[in-house]
């Protein structure tokens, strides 16, 4: 069967195929893989190179949800199934609350993108399955005594939870925000300093500089003649002319040292924001119940930080061309549906 995110009949039989099998395999596949994972992180099995095998792991728990993704895209009937099979929702919700704290920085990303794109997908237009997820508890789950979580984090719901979780990855990426551009101040400018100021130069590939510049008077000539190319244009080559004396060069590796740190700022930025919009997203679809609107007014000081998150991940949609798709369509009407619900009820 092929499986297609755009296809609800393949999708339908797919999950019909011989008394609904793909559910009950998945879910035990799900079950078997944070049960390893746990075990293994708490050293209560050993595993024969432990690395290797954990990743081994961790690529079948993937691959399990990146199907599951295809099979709940946009089709009300196989979410509403598969929400509403055992504790289906709460599995999938380990992934997000307490398997990244256990996956390391190699699998962490996948493990919130991933499973929040699935929750997502599950609870978008599937009232049952919010209140599925609203009832799902973890008092006595043995994540907790894995991870370095507060007692008093057992006795709380799963919607706080979620909500706790949103908060720390907002406040962490707008501290990170912070600490780029203080950083890079800090390391331009000393005391009684002004800014590092660095001069480029362009030079057009395969000319020496004398060439460069009565090449470059000709070619703006002809430009102006025949207009633009966009065909021919082929981009000019930018270089850091080489320091004349010892200020500049210790100029510029100041210039250097600070795109190392910006560089790796913006990486961890863009990592914890995502996944802040992915929470957020989810955060909007739970308050279409009116309980957990309330909920999210009372914890979160500012409830409309919400919608300040979910634009900023749609101009980052546009920005990057992540519109091309029609998955990613969809994604942004949902995204935008959401944003207007949000603007009506906070």
């Amino acid at each position: 069967v092929k499986l297609d995110l755009h296809d609800s009949d393949n999708q339908n039989y797919a999950l019909n195929f011989k008394n609904k099998m793909v559910v009950k395999s998945t879910h035990g596949t799900l079950t078997h893989c944070l049960s390893v994972i746990h075990k293994s992180r708490s050293n209560k099995i050993k595993l024969l190179g432990k690395s290797k095998n954990l990743d081994n792991v961790f690529d079948c728990l993937f691959s399990t949800f990146r199907m599951m993704l295809n099979l709940t895209h946009g089709n009300e009937y196989t979410c509403r199934e598969i929400g509403k099979y055992k504790s289906m929702i709460e599995v999938i919700l380990e992934t997000i609350l307490f398997l990244p704290s256990n996956a390391g920085t190699k699998h962490k990303l996948d493990c919130y993108t991933l499973g929040l794109g699935l929750l997502i997908n599950l609870l978008g237009e599937v009232p049952a399955n919010r209140n599925i997820l609203a009832k799902s508890r973890f008092d006595s789950s043995p994540w907790f005594d894995a991870v370095e979580d507060s007692i008093e984090d057992r006795n709380k719901t799963s919607v706080e939870l979620i909500i706790q979780t949103f908060l720390k990855f907002h406040n962490s990426s707008n501290e990170l925000e912070k600490q780029t551009f203080s950083e890079a101040e800090s390391l331009c400018m000393q005391e009684g300093e002004e800014p590092v100021e660095v001069e480029l130069e362009i030079e057009e590939p395969g000319l020496d500089k004398r060439e460069s510049n009565s090449a470059s008077t000709a070619a703006k000539s002809e430009e102006e003649k025949n207009g633009d190319d966009p065909f021919g244009y082929k981009e000019p080559v930018v270089e850091f002319k080489k320091p004349a004396d010892k200020k500049e060069n210790k100029n510029s590796e100041k210039v250097k040292k600070v795109v190392d740190n910006m560089i790796v700022k913006a990486g961890e930025h863009m990592e914890e924001s995502m996944i802040g919009s992915y929470l957020a997203l989810l955060i909007g679809i739970l308050t279409k119940e009116e309980d957990h609107l309330e909920t999210v007014q009372k914890l979160m000081p500012e409830p409309k930080v919400l919608i300040e998150v979910l634009k900023k991940f749609l101009q980052f949609m546009n920005m990057m061309s992540l519109t091309s798709a029609a998955a990613s369509k969809s994604g942004m009407q949902q995204i935008r549906s959401i944003v207007h619900w949000l603007n009506a009820v906070l």
